[in-house]
């Protein structure tokens, strides 16, 4: 992400680096279900995003491009971007394995480690509908490597996740990011990264299952 952070990742990826606590690993933090097991192309969801350490409100899309086998190409760009443009970004996922909080929220650029992890059922309000959610509630770290220098941030981090939203499933996310400059460095972000983020709707292709339409989400 420039230095905008993207919806999922933290930014979403694959990778993760770093040692957990030897009774807290990535095992620990596998989801009971797989928010991309059902993932057919041209699914989507759309979120507002609250980034508070900017202060810069902004909405994105994460659409599924393709499911080949057991792996979901996923991008992700503003609403009133388009492929292609600076801010347009690429995962995969695979729609089998277990999925874990870290996969989430890691990317190519920044390495997201978690532990405390609690785990809860519970009902989320978004937009005016409630949503029966799976709750991931942890302490994280984020290192943070690009062009503009490493950063370490630390935090927590609250996830809900539903089946009745489209891949990735997220309902809504608080981020709280505090930098940690004893061991960053690099000019900018100067600040902490806090986040919220809500979904604002979702569906496949031109079809809008709930919330603002795609097309209006396009031109906001």
């Amino acid at each position: 992400m420039k230095l905008r952070l993207s919806l999922l990742g933290v930014v979403v990826g694959i990778g993760l680096a770093g040692a957990l606590h030897a009774q807290d690993t990535p095992k620990d933090h596998a989801l009971a279900w797989n928010p991309y097991a059902t993932a057919k192309a041209g699914d989507w969801a759309a979120y507002a995003m609250d980034d508070r350490g900017y202060a810069s409100k902004h909405r994105d899309i994460q659409s599924v491009a393709k499911v080949d086998g057991d792996t979901a190409t996923v991008e992700e760009y503003p609403c009133t971007g388009k492929v292609g443009d600076t801010d347009h970004k690429t995962w995969t996922f695979s729609t089998k394995d277990a999925f874990t909080i870290e996969k989430i929220f890691s990317d190519k650029e920044n390495t997201v480690t978690v532990s405390d992890l609690a785990t809860t059922e519970e009902k989320k309000t978004v937009g005016g509908r409630e949503f029966a959610c799976t709750k991931i509630s942890c302490k994280a770290s984020r290192d943070y490597a690009g062009h503009k220098g490493k950063f370490h941030f630390e935090g927590t981090l609250t996830v809900w996740l539903s089946k009745d939203v489209k891949a990735p499933g997220i309902v809504a996310y608080t981020r709280e990011d505090v930098r940690k400059r004893g061991k960053s460095t690099g000019g900018t972000p100067p600040h902490d990264m806090s986040r919220d983020v809500e979904v604002v709707g979702f569906g496949n292709g031109d079809k809008t299952d709930w919330g603002t339409k795609a097309k209006a989400l396009k031109g906001d």
